[in-house]
């Protein structure tokens, strides 16, 4: 398994628990922590999504045949 695919699996991953935690409280009135643990997971994913796409880049940079 590449770097970019365990990098895909994880977005997937934190994309799952934000859907269940969502499904589960909706997007109204609801307890602190869990808009607390969207923020912390929404920012991890957010950065494993710039890290993916760096490693996309530089990928395509260093690759002459693409």
């Amino acid at each position: 398994m590449t770097e970019a695919d365990k990098l895909r699996d994880y977005i997937a991953h934190k994309q799952g628990q934000i859907d269940r935690l969502l499904a589960t409280y909706g997007q109204g009135v609801r307890p602190s922590w869990v808009s607390e643990e969207l923020s912390i997971l929404y920012h991890y994913q957010d950065d494993a999504v710039q890290t993916l796409k760096q490693l996309e880049d530089n990928n395509a940079t260093n690759n002459p045949t693409n």
